[in-house]
């Protein structure tokens, strides 16, 4: 049990650095995002009407904001970033895209990131 633990934990961080490394490094949704908003869309029907689309677009866009608040919770207290400069760095770049990303419309994210989620 404490092997599992302890690679779920290791997994975890893993993917908390991958995220931010494609964010910030790459320019890029970390896949696993892309994967939640390719969910989202599925779980909507292929015609939306605008009452629909915009359920969609406020959905889509509270998912992304929810992920990336989760990421910076992360990274203000990992012990694993390499210093306070770095950790204050890293953290200041995740709250420009947050702000970024509350004055943008969920098209307008995902066609920066060049995801394609259909007609959405």
């Amino acid at each position: 049990m404490r092997v599992q633990a302890g690679r779920y934990f290791e997994r975890m961080v893993t993917n908390h650095f991958k995220a931010a490394e494609a964010l910030i490094e790459l320019k890029r949704l970390p896949p696993v995002w892309v994967e939640g908003l390719e969910r989202i869309a599925r779980s909507e029907v292929s015609a939306l009407p605008l009452a629909k689309r915009q359920a969609w677009q406020d959905r889509a866009d509270a998912y992304l904001l929810s992920q990336i608040g989760k990421l910076r919770k992360f990274f203000t207290t990992c012990p694993y970033v390499e210093s306070e400069e770095s950790r204050e760095h890293l953290l200041s770049q995740l709250d420009d895209l947050t702000t970024s990303w509350q004055s943008s419309d969920i098209s307008q994210i995902v066609q920066h990131y060049g995801v394609d989620l259909g007609s959405r």
